[in-house]
């Protein structure tokens, strides 16, 4: 193409000349100018394109590993505030911001005489309720005895011969349950040394399986030695003691698997037995049950016919208002316990305490200050850091969750973890906060200290080109060298180390102006050297 150039400019002064002659033989006609002639040449000449010499370097598209790069600050994993469960004036403060705490170390303390006070007084109330429901108790089972007196007065020898037959079967069907309990537990003890059989039969087969490979394999190999006629009697011997201990451990084997198999069938009949005796117990239980429940008929009937006299109805009267007595005191006892043990529960919480290893980020309180459950005494901060930064929604798409990073702080680099990405953007920047959490050995890392993070998120095919050599003017670029012209063409940027830029957009490669770039224009001649 630049030679095609060169010619064409070359004809087009020829044609020039021509046309100077002819230019020349008409003036001296007219005017006998030589001098005019010579100027109207002058004027007809066509100046040559200016050729910019440039250098370059050939683009080679790779495969690339493509990274996140983000500068994020170091943060504790997790931060925890450190509140008082009781209300009171702090007393002690014991820890100061920087230290580090472990797991139940006592922080600060609120005064605990209000508390004890709270405490004593709740106890005492708690014993009372007590002593009252105890006495309600007593009165409610005195009014039962009265009761059924009553009602046995009422109908004389029937009724309490319906009673003792009722007892009677009372005393039969739970006897029956306690015997079938003991025989369920035997099935469940029984099926455990069934399971336990089948798992050692399994063993067993498994060693008997293996003992006859090596046995077979001691086999081959004797057999191939035998068949040498260039090995030892040495070497004879040795596979033939192979074949001898293969074929010893193979019968120990057999022992066991006869053995397990053995004890599987004992544990199999056992455990038959047992679920015989348990299901004949059930149906003697069924039996007793349906006993009991006619007797208690029997029972209630002929006591709910005595019920009916003067003196019953008092006694249910009397029975009904102690039983009212009995459910209030009771009440009353639940909810003075419940007070006394919040209250000493209210009396542990005056000392605050670590929840867990840490240090102290912060202490917003102050001796002789208020304290409550809702005002934060302290911050602690955890041993573990992360480094936490934003991101854009479009790379927000390329991280999750437990992706590896590498975590630069103070020149030294850590191994990182994506833990957690925000699910709502901040309403200021619309970036999603990420933390990575940093491994190994971290130090003494101070809050707020600048970290920089690298997440790969895959493989693109790009270039790796000298920073320099890429121009931007609202969009990044590079110039091509084609046919001996410089071309724009637009690069996106995917990655930046040190000097060198990773771009896409030379897929076809393509010789990169290197040298010169800034001097030429899309569409400027140029040559290469």
């Amino acid at each position: 193409m630049p030679e095609l150039k060169e010619r064409f400019l070359k004809n087009r002064r020829g044609l020039c000349k021509l046309a100077f002659a002819a230019a020349v033989c008409a003036a001296a006609l007219a005017l006998t100018g030589a001098a005019l002639g010579r100027t109207a040449s002058a004027q007809q000449q066509t100046p040559e394109e200016k050729v910019y010499r440039v250098g370059t370097l050939q683009a080679a598209p790779t495969g690339n590993d493509v990274y996140l790069h983000y500068t994020g600050l170091v943060q504790p994993a997790a931060t925890e505030q450190c509140t008082f469960g009781a209300v009171g004036t702090i007393r002690s403060i014991y820890v100061k911001e920087g230290d580090a705490v472990q797991k139940g170390q006592v922080l600060a303390e609120i005064d605990p005489d209000d508390a004890q006070r709270q405490a004593d007084n709740l106890k005492r109330v708690a014993e009372q309720a007590d002593s009252t429901a105890a006495t309600a108790q007593k009165a409610r089972d005195e009014a039962q005895k009265d009761y059924e007196k009553a009602c046995e007065g009422a109908n004389g020898d029937d009724l309490a011969s319906a009673k003792s037959a009722r007892d009677t079967a009372q005393a039969s069907r739970d006897a029956k349950q306690a015997e079938l309990d003991g025989y369920n537990a035997r099935v469940e003890a029984d099926r455990q040394k069934v399971a336990a059989a089948e798992e050692e039969v399994t063993t067993a087969q498994t060693a008997l399986d293996a003992a006859n490979q090596e046995l077979e394999t001691a086999k081959q190999e004797k057999a191939a030695v035998d068949a040498d006629p260039g090995a030892t009697e040495d070497a004879k011997e040795a596979a033939a003691q192979a074949v001898t201990a293969a074929a010893t451990e193979r019968d120990n084997a057999q022992k066991k698997l006869d053995e397990a198999a053995a004890a599987q069938t004992t544990a199999t009949t056992a455990l038959s037995a047992s679920l015989g005796l348990a299901a004949s117990a059930q149906t003697q239980l069924a039996a007793l049950e349906t006993e009991l429940t006619a007797r208690q008929a029997a029972y209630d009937a002929l006591k709910g016919q005595g019920g009916d006299s003067a003196a019953a109805n008092l006694q249910k009267q009397r029975l009904d208002a102690a039983e009212s007595a009995l459910s209030a005191a009771k009440s009353a006892q639940i909810a003075a316990r419940n007070n006394y043990e919040s209250a000493v529960q209210a009396l542990g919480d005056c000392r605050l305490k670590a929840a867990s290893d840490g240090y102290v980020i912060k202490v917003v309180g102050s001796e002789g200050g208020l304290a409550t459950p809702l005002a934060p005494v302290m911050v602690l901060g955890s041993h573990e850091a992360v480094a936490q930064f934003g991101a854009s929604q479009s790379d927000v798409r390329s991280l999750a969750v437990g992706q590896s990073a590498a975590v630069t702080v103070e020149g030294q680099e850590y191994t990182g973890v994506v833990k957690s990405i925000a699910v709502l953007p901040d309403e200021t920047t619309r970036t999603y906060t990420v933390d990575v959490e940093i491994g190994g050995d971290t130090g003494d890392f101070y809050l707020g200290e600048m970290a920089a993070v690298k997440i790969g998120v895959g493989e693109r095919t790009g270039t790796w080109l000298p920073l320099a050599v890429v121009m931007n003017d609202g969009e990044d670029y590079v110039y091509l060298v084609e046919d001996g012209r410089a071309v724009r063409r637009t690069v996106t940027l995917l990655d930046v180390s040190d000097d060198m830029v990773l771009v896409s957009g030379l897929e076809n490669g393509g010789q990169v102006i290197s040298e010169g770039m800034k001097t030429v224009r899309s569409g400027s001649a140029v040559s290469v050297g």
